[in-house]
């Protein structure tokens, strides 16, 4: 690759080589806070995460309520301002 394109993907970064960062979810995750969350981080220019459970999380970890806000999460994002 010649330097242009590697300044060139250096500011604009592609999907696959720009920052993902954690995103801390604690509290109750509430569905439309995530949706917030969501739209903010992708508005902001990050182009995925990943989520990590936090202390201060008052979803039981792991139990069948933890699992449909992971889904939501997903769909929220993949079907919203991640459409792809």
């Amino acid at each position: 690759m010649d330097s242009s394109k590697i300044s060139m993907e250096f500011k604009n970064p592609s999907n696959d080589l720009g920052l993902t960062p954690f995103w801390f979810l604690n509290e109750k995750l509430d569905e439309k806070e995530l949706s917030w969350q969501i739209k903010e981080m992708h508005e902001k220019g990050l182009r995925g995460f990943v989520m990590h459970a936090r202390y201060g999380l008052e979803v039981l970890y792991l139990s069948e309520d933890w699992f449909k806000k992971i889904e939501y999460i997903v769909k929220e994002a993949k079907n919203g301002v991640w459409k792809q």
